[in-house]
């Protein structure tokens, strides 16, 4: 999906450690932590039947899901920070909260896996 493969590392490092097994509170999936309704959206733009919770698939999800939010957003580092507070609210107030913290970190991140 042409994303760069570091941030994508440091990104689904930063939420799950790679640990496909991982289940949130918030009911998000596998190795980039995706929301079922997420994982479907994405599992249908590439017009292909992925389970988020195989990790091969999950890979591929986020991928996906990196290269949405690159292209809605036009940054890395809000395609970052959506990724962490949601588009729509990226889109109307900006990296706030948690968020600026988060990108820091997986843009830090992003050193280990280039």
């Amino acid at each position: 999906y042409g994303v760069p493969v570091d941030l994508l590392r440091a990104l689904t490092w930063y939420e799950s450690g790679w640990d496909n097994e991982r289940r949130s509170t918030a009911g998000e999936i596998g190795i980039g932590q995706l929301l079922p309704v997420t994982a479907d959206y994405m599992a249908d733009l590439v017009d292909a039947d992925l389970d988020p919770a195989v990790a091969d698939d999950n890979i591929q999800l986020s991928a996906r899901y990196l290269r949405y939010l690159i292209d809605e957003t036009g940054s890395l580092a809000d395609a970052v920070a959506a990724w962490h507070q949601g588009l729509e609210t990226t889109r109307r107030d900006g990296i706030t909260g948690t968020a600026p913290d988060y990108v820091d970190d997986v843009m830090a991140l992003r050193t280990r896996f280039g």
